[in-house]
């Protein structure tokens, strides 16, 4: 048997479908729920901010996002336990099941977080020399003193790990591994990235035009990438330091603001900038992410057309 259990089956394509169905259910049931308790007990102001826009607050849109995270890791484990019959380590297992993780995994978050800073640098600093980014000042958080900013990052580090880590078991853990038993390593890349973009698609700033779509998905397949290159673990470390990066600096997450230890601002084209979007609508970002994507396909196809004759200490990739 692979590593991964059977092959070929339809079976694992009506899991991950009934799988997506079920968290855009729990998520709207959810936002539902929480939204109209916040507008009964806090008024309007509350749920759409002093200005009484049409859009929800963006600090309780991002707690919405937060506090959803365990729901999702409930769902997961309620598929793995009753209807994959398989423990959560299937999900972070290494793609050929070659080089098990265990013992290693928080290496591999911590690659994972230098990673992606070094991503987010990259493309900040180029926004920093086009003269589209600055800094305004401190936080309200680290103006009132080192303790309210440490007990801030500590906060946001612990959320974001949690919400990106939630996203990363879902999207990387257990729809890729089903669409990889179903048909193998590229329709699970292509599929998982494109519901990865789709979902965010919803979020505010989502409809200034193609990019943030397009590279919400080209970030769904570059972190698929990291997934089978490396690690499940990898990937989390990459999400999460991403978003907490983005909130220290003030600077919208997919749209969605966050006040953050500094109050940093990107002005400029919109098509290189990424407008309200953020810089994960930028073009360079594009341009980033896509290069970052060939280098990881190079380096798959190098690690497979050197690999040994499988054997049983050293089984067959599970999705050939």
């Amino acid at each position: 048997m692979a590593p991964y259990g059977p092959r070929g089956s339809g079976r694992s394509l009506s899991r991950a479908l009934v799988y997506v169905g079920v968290l855009l259910a729990a998520n709207i049931l959810y936002g539902l729920a929480i939204l109209t308790l916040v507008a009964a007990f806090g008024g309007m102001d509350a749920l759409f901010g002093e200005s009484g826009g049409s859009g929800v607050d963006p600090e309780l849109a991002l707690a919405l996002t937060v506090l959803f995270a365990p729901f999702i890791l409930l769902i997961t484990h309620i598929f793995l336990r009753r209807w994959d019959h398989c423990p959560w380590r299937e999900l972070f297992k290494t793609w050929d099941a070659r080089s098990p993780v265990r013992g290693r995994w928080l290496r591999h978050l911590g690659a994972g977080y230098l990673a992606g800073g070094a991503l987010l640098g990259a493309l900040l600093g180029l926004f920093a020399l086009a003269g589209w980014f600055s800094f305004e000042g401190w936080g309200d958080a680290a103006s009132r003193g080192a303790g309210a900013a440490a007990l801030q990052s500590l906060i946001l580090f612990a959320a974001f790990f949690l919400q990106g880590g939630a996203e990363e078991v879902a999207f990387r853990g257990y729809l890729f591994r089903n669409l990889g038993l179903w048909r193998g390593l590229v329709p699970a890349i292509v599929i998982s990235s494109l519901v990865f973009g789709l979902v965010h698609g919803l979020n505010p700033g989502a409809s200034i035009g193609p990019l943030p779509l397009v590279n919400t998905a080209v970030v769904g397949v570059l972190l698929a990438l990291v997934r089978i290159r490396y690690s499940l673990w990898m990937a989390v470390g990459f999400h999460a330091v991403w978003n907490l990066s983005l909130a220290h600096l003030s600077l919208p997450i997919s749209g969605i603001e966050c006040a953050g230890l500094l109050r940093c601002r990107v002005a400029g084209p919109g098509l290189w900038t990424g407008a309200g979007f953020g810089p994960e609508a930028s073009l360079l970002m594009t341009l980033l992410v896509s290069a970052g994507c060939v280098v990881l396909i190079l380096a798959i196809a190098r690690r497979r057309s050197t690999r040994a004759t499988p054997s049983p200490d050293r089984p067959a990739e599970p999705f050939a």
